[in-house]
């Protein structure tokens, strides 16, 4: 007799891992209106295009503040997710166009950012060489965050891949803006940041390894059977 697996904690809507990501997830709605550095926040800063906020050009912010937008979209996809337990395609559809322009956003504002440091302020080879390597890396950040999504469309069902793709685009922006004002002193909205991408990666790493052990325990009773 072929007994199914159980389905893990962070692969099931209504369990109390996923209702806990959402609710500590939901910090990430505070970040868009809080200050995150220099009294200047997400939303403060997508309202100002055009304008100088004194410490760098709000169009080159505005590449960085839109991912921060996710936060709430992902959470009311969360939401929907544990109260029904799926997803439209129109809406999975919307979530995956979603990450990937979050994604690109990303890259825009953190590679032109900074190059703009590594070309004004680079003082030795060794320091450029060390930036450039690591913009490289964390600029790709949000690939694998995408290639890892589109790995659990084949064993989570359809509903949890795109929530994952808007957890690490979310993720790869935030803490690519947590380093490059780190030299700043953080206010609220990069401590509620620091909460979400927590709480998101904790998400993350857990469906995904979750994923990958009922992988494994399907493998393994069809062997048996």
């Amino acid at each position: 007799m072929v007994t199914t697996p159980a389905v893990p904690a962070p692969l099931r809507p209504r369990s109390v891992f996923s209702i806990l990501v959402l609710l500590i997830g939901s910090a990430g709605i505070l970040a868009v209106f809080l200050p995150f550095v220099e009294g200047v926040s997400p939303l403060a800063v997508m309202m100002d295009i055009g304008k100088d906020p004194g410490f760098f050009e709000v169009r080159e912010l505005a590449w960085l503040a839109a991912p921060f937008f996710l936060a709430p979209l992902l959470i009311v996809a969360m939401l929907r997710w544990i109260a029904s337990g799926t997803l439209s395609k129109g809406e999975r559809v919307a979530m995956w166009v979603l990450a990937v322009a979050a994604a690109v956003s990303f890259f825009m504002g953190f590679t032109r950012l900074g190059f703009h440091e590594l070309i004004t302020n680079g003082d030795s080879d060794l320091w450029q060489f060390s930036l450039l390597a690591f913009l490289v890396v964390l600029s790709l950040l949000p690939l694998g965050g995408l290639g890892l999504a589109m790995w659990l469309r084949r064993h989570a069902g359809a509903a949890l891949p795109p929530i994952v793709a808007m957890e690490t685009t979310f993720i790869s922006n935030a803490l690519g803006c947590l380093w490059i004002f780190g030299d700043s002193r953080y206010q609220q909205g990069a401590y509620c940041t620091m909460v979400a991408v927590g709480a998101l990666l904790v998400h993350t790493v857990g469906a995904s390894a979750a994923a990958w052990h009922a992988r494994a325990k399907v493998a393994a009773t069809s062997e048996e059977a």
